[in-house]
């Protein structure tokens, strides 16, 4: 994988976690603020092309799309469109995170697998 660099086998794997940090915490935020029918939903658009940008960098379509759609929500300041596209994002957030969390078990497991076949840990003892 491109990501990969030598000295950082468990470069992807921080990147996943991190990415699915970053997007509970921005998601826990707007959450925070779904039952308010008062609230300006303009002042919520920020955190959701916060999801977005994150999405896109690391290739996380489903999450991306319904971004936009929330954002589009947000701009509209549209309540009822606000909630079903926030509901949409966190199924698509949801099973999107599954994924990855499966790729970077996956990922984790070639890591040792690579680790336990090096030279370095692999002593041969003299015959």
């Amino acid at each position: 994988m491109a990501l990969k660099r030598i000295g950082e086998p468990n470069h992807v794997v921080q990147l996943i976690e991190t990415y699915v940090a970053d997007v509970e915490r921005i998601l826990a935020e707007i959450l925070r603020h779904e039952e308010n029918q008062k609230i300006d939903l303009h002042k919520l658009t920020p955190l959701a092309r916060g999801i977005e940008d994150k999405s896109t960098r690391i290739g996380a379509e489903l999450v991306k799309v319904a971004c936009y759609n929330v954002i589009k929500a947000c701009d509209e300041n549209n309540h009822q469109n606000f909630s079903r596209s926030l509901m949409l994002l966190k199924k698509d957030f949801g099973s999107t995170k599954n994924k990855l969390a499966s790729f970077a078990q996956m990922e984790q497991r070639i890591i040792r697998l690579e680790k336990s076949q090096s030279p370095a840990s692999t002593s041969q003892s003299p015959k």
